[in-house]
């Protein structure tokens, strides 16, 4: 396992680090720890002792995830870029063949200025095409067991959807809890054998989220993927949400 985790040295993306260690505890990894220079805000132009320094938070922080870790073959990598996001990540993920990006995200509608701005995940979501965990702040690990999947099975079909889990190789639970939504997020709920009703996604999530350890989430979905994850410029409100999300592309 290659995994790429996003650091801008804040409480939020350290906590997305751990998760991730956690995550893979008994899988031998290479975790690659990625500071991007735009995630530094208000320092405007790096001097050389600038970019020493924030090299130094990242080998330090390499070596506190290597002591949280129990694991012998779990390896820690510091990259320091000052390429923009979208850059880096296409050129890192060819040459350390990533399979997955680990992001963290403020859990509560309350916009952080020193967490990874909304419009840089919608950005990583839509445009690069590698599974994605998003992991909120207040998230402490647990072992998923049931998962939940709301998914717009006209846009994609239940076998693809069953391929592209299959594929991922580490979501491991046996339990699923499937939600079929169309594109306004509304989902057609049976009452019992005569009577069905159109309930709102949203609704939907605040009854069954306390059941739920993950969420799964197809990209080609864009519409439940919006739904999570809106451009910090939509003015769309983000749900209030305290578990990890699992983005797979195909």
């Amino acid at each position: 396992m290659n995994a790429l985790i996003l650091s801008d040295f804040s409480k939020v993306s350290c906590n997305a680090g751990r998760y991730a260690v956690d995550y893979f505890g008994e899988e031998p990894s290479n975790f690659y720890i990625l500071n991007i220079d735009e995630f530094n805000f208000g320092s405007g132009v790096k001097r050389d002792n600038e970019i020493d320094s924030n090299r130094n938070k990242l080998t330090a922080y390499c070596r506190e995830l290597e002591v949280y870790s129990d694991n012998l073959s779990h390896t820690f990598y510091p990259l320091l870029s000052i390429d923009n996001l979208i850059n880096t990540l296409r050129k890192e993920l060819t040459l350390k063949k990533i399979d997955l990006i680990v992001i963290g995200k403020a859990s509560h509608i309350t916009f952080n200025e020193n967490e990874v701005p909304a419009d840089h995940l919608y950005e990583v979501i839509r445009k690069i095409k590698t599974n994605i965990l998003v992991v909120p702040d207040s998230t402490h690990f647990k072992r998923p067991e049931m998962l939940l999947l709301p998914v717009d099975f006209s846009v994609v079909s239940r076998s693809r959807v069953f391929r592209q889990i299959d594929h991922a190789g580490y979501v491991n639970s046996k339990k699923l809890m499937m939600i079929s939504v169309d594109e306004n997020m509304q989902s057609s709920q049976n009452l019992n054998s005569k009577k069905t009703e159109v309930i709102g996604f949203t609704k939907l999530f605040e009854e069954i989220h306390s059941k739920c350890d993950l969420i799964l989430v197809i990209a080609k979905n864009l519409k439940i993927c919006d739904y999570f994850f809106p451009s910090g410029t939509s003015g769309v409100s983000v749900p209030d949400n305290d578990l990890p999300i699992l983005v797979l592309h195909e």
